[in-house]
């Protein structure tokens, strides 16, 4: 049941990025995306460590967030 929140969450991140993208008044969609992912780190991180996420798939996210800086 937990990864259909997680894939639900993941989908309205993506859904409130790309409005963000295709607006001019960005910052409260931004600051929505921003508490979305939050959201989402507590319940990913439960999955990796009770062996329910593979660490391999976890480490994308990490190397992403890396290269963007």
């Amino acid at each position: 049941m937990k990864g259909v929140r997680i894939e639900r969450n993941l989908y309205d991140l993506l859904e409130i990025l790309f409005r963000a993208k295709y607006t001019k008044h960005r910052q409260e969609l931004l600051e929505q995306a921003n508490l979305t992912l939050e959201i989402l780190r507590f319940p990913m991180r439960l999955a990796k460590d009770l062996q329910c996420l593979k660490v391999e798939r976890s480490r994308v996210g990490t190397s992403l967030d890396r290269s963007a800086k």
